[in-house]
């Protein structure tokens, strides 16, 4: 296993969190929450690193990064809800992945194997309502890549997501058969996904708030 990839991938997440935490009070709401996201990344991250370089098994560690991923970023897209229907709709969908991610935890997917169904099942739910506000979004002529945290957020929320789906879900039947370093391939690739969401993250920390933003557009008037 490339270990280099692991501590880049980690050290972005790492500098991406402190610059989450230090403009932490500047943030808007759903940028809080993906701060919380990022952080419990760095964790998860640490806690896999360690059962990596001591070949423990960390499959267990699946079915409780899951859950606790999709919840943060199912605040981060409510909050930012463009319509009492995209919120039931967001909520309805999270509560059916809980419901089947009990069952499974009891049936087709226990705690000593990875998460196949489950997975596939939290990555679409991401796709589709992140890209359903992408979509709101665009169409708002008011909208600036500059300034608009939801355009750098939600794209890097549905990049990583896709590819995780594509990566691993297009594998689901064959994971088990797939030569170890054809495995390894897919987890780097899996990582520089990962360094790339959160770049898209940071940037997203940049933006000024539309708050703010008028503002300083007053100011200038004066």
């Amino acid at each position: 296993m490339p270990y280099f990839i692991f501590y880049i991938s980690l050290a972005v997440q790492v500098i991406v969190g402190f610059v989450g935490l230090y403009k932490y009070k500047q943030l808007l709401k759903p940028l809080r929450f993906l701060e919380w996201y990022i952080l419990f990344c760095v964790v998860m991250t640490c806690i896999e690193l360690y059962f990596v370089k001591h070949h423990c098994n960390d499959l267990w560690l699946l079915h409780i990064n899951d859950p606790i991923e999709l919840i943060l970023l199912v605040l981060v897209l409510y909050v930012w809800k463009t319509s009492r229907r995209y919120g039931r709709y967001l909520i309805g969908c999270f509560v059916l992945y809980f419901v089947i991610w009990t069952i499974g935890l009891f049936t087709f997917e226990p705690i000593y194997e990875t998460t196949t169904y489950t997975s596939d099942i939290s990555e679409a739910i991401q796709i589709i309502f992140g890209t359903w506000l992408l979509m709101v979004v665009l169409q708002d002529e008011k909208h600036t890549w500059k300034d608009d945290a939801r355009l750098w957020t939600v794209s890097g929320i549905v990049l990583y997501a896709a590819a995780t789906f594509v990566l691993f879900g297009s594998f689901n039947v064959m994971l088990k058969n797939l030569p170890a370093q054809v495995m390894i391939n897919l987890w780097v690739i899996n990582l520089v996904f990962i360094i790339i969401q959160h770049l898209f993250f940071l940037r997203a920390f940049f933006c000024i708030p539309e708050r703010k933003k008028i503002l300083i557009e007053n100011i200038g008037h004066l």
